[in-house]
């Protein structure tokens, strides 16, 4: 387990309680348990019209689902108290329970939702994925990429899109302007909207990534 987040597999257990660190669920949406939790939580017409004109709508209103259930656990709520919209570039922000911040990725079936007290950014990516195009990298990503094998560049990858999330500028943003480095110091990741540290959460199936911000502009970032 990383010691800077808590990270959850398979179904739900968490009781009310404050969350010193960011807290990951990953989970899979094609397990029947994960839809009978689902179904605890229902969408409202706000919801409704957030999905509307997006691609794979049944997928992302189960994850919504999901995410006020998993917020309405951590506050001793209901779920229907949760309330959820967009930011004007497109980022999930908590409304209700107030001062939490949210992260959601997907690759079917498989679902990753990430909530904190501060910003964070998760992605996902099944291992064995095809790795984005090399013009995704800057010219120094791919002279440290080259000869690389398996699923290194993927793995630059998921940090490109967790540090775009952190910001929520990830729809806003291309990704060979985001410069990403993993020595002795950990993984960072750079752009001109800050610096975040990453962390990685991988099994045999899948590939993740936490983004936090290190940088105290950071924290007052929806």
């Amino acid at each position: 387990m990383d010691d800077k987040a808590i990270w959850l597999t398979g179904a739900l257990k968490v009781a009310p309680e404050p969350v010193q660190v960011p807290l990951l669920w990953l989970t899979r949406l094609d397990d029947p348990t994960t839809a009978a939790l689902a179904s605890r939580a229902s969408l409202d017409a706000a919801d409704f019209g957030d999905f509307a004109a997006r691609p794979q709508s049944a997928m992302r209103a189960m994850r919504r689902k999901l995410t006020k259930v998993l917020l309405a656990a951590l506050n001793d709520m209901h779920p229907q108290a949760v309330i959820i919209v967009r930011s004007a570039t497109g980022a999930p922000r908590i409304i209700e329970p107030v001062g939490w911040y949210l992260s959601v990725a997907g690759q079917w079936p498989h679902c990753l939702i990430g909530v904190a007290r501060w910003p964070l950014g998760v992605d996902i990516e099944p291992r064995g994925a095809p790795p984005p195009p090399l013009d995704a990298f800057t010219e120094r990503e791919r002279i440290e990429l080259s000869g690389c094998v398996g699923d290194t560049r993927l793995e630059r990858w998921l940090m490109k899109e967790a540090h775009a999330k952190l910001f929520g500028v990830a729809a806003q943003t291309d990704a060979n302007t985001i410069e990403t480095f993993i020595g002795r110091a950990g993984a960072i990741a750079r752009s001109v909207s800050g610096r975040s540290t990453i962390s990685f959460h991988h099994s045999d199936a899948i590939m993740c990534a936490m983004a936090q911000g290190d940088e105290p502009a950071c924290q007052s970032r929806a």
